[in-house]
């Protein structure tokens, strides 16, 4: 029975299974608060010949992942989507403006390149404004029309791992400047749909850049700043 005991203490202590195997770990929590923001950027309008009819979608987002000490984790996703039309019948647009609150847990496995972050949220709060507007070409004013959201995501699992993302010059970088490629997170849903009716996923947080996404064809990223210092 002593020698049972024995082996159970040692197995705790080196972590190691009864099978031989050790067990997996998760690396040790963070002792001060890490944020993480990424940016998203959608602009794209189109025009008939003669611009008598036009149409356009627009995004404009950010997200911000705090890694907090003892595990605990906040995400606060911020923006605001919309499409609109014109036509020789007057105007139409649809805007939806957000802001959800996040809170849970975070664990890392593994370090390097090869590790990966999970998180573990539920909505704590949830602020959403979404707004028709129309103006018929007989008509001089806008009707605005206040509309339902659409019901939102309880909760969300997400995997994120290591990945070295190909970065533009953006527009305030020197001029002759080439393109390279910085280290980041790529968050993933681990399962289930994608949609969270607000940034897009996956969001991905540059390690030591803050990452603004252009979506165009192809996806760029640019450099928006440096992340805050830990």
């Amino acid at each position: 029975m002593l020698h049972v005991s024995l082996m159970m203490m040692v197995a705790l202590q080196t972590g190691a299974s009864f099978g031989g195997r050790a067990a997996p770990r998760s690396a040790p929590r963070a002792h001060r608060t890490r944020v993480l923001r990424a940016q998203w950027n959608h602009s794209f309008r189109r025009h008939s010949t003669g611009h008598r009819m036009a149409s356009g979608r627009h995004t404009q987002a950010r997200v911000e992942l705090r890694l907090l000490p003892g595990g605990r984790a906040r995400v606060l996703d911020k923006g605001q989507s919309g499409h609109s039309g014109l036509t020789g019948f007057g105007y139409s647009g649809e805007t939806t403006r957000w802001t959800h609150h996040w809170t849970g847990t975070w664990s890392q496995i593994g370090a390097g390149p090869k590790a990966e972050l999970r998180l573990r949220l539920r909505l704590a709060k949830r602020r959403c404004v979404r707004e028709k507007v129309v103006r018929p070409s007989s008509q001089p004013r806008s009707v605005k029309t206040r509309l339902r959201c659409p019901r939102a995501r309880k909760r969300l699992r997400l995997s994120c791992r290591r990945a070295m993302v190909t970065v533009q010059p953006g527009a305030t970088t020197t001029p002759g400047t080439k393109p390279g490629r910085v280290p980041a997170w790529r968050c993933h849903v681990r399962s289930g749909s994608s949609q969270t009716h607000g940034t897009h996923l996956p969001w991905v947080f540059g390690l030591r850049s803050v990452l603004k996404v252009i979506v165009a064809w192809p996806l760029t990223y640019v450099r928006a700043g440096p992340q805050p210092a830990p």
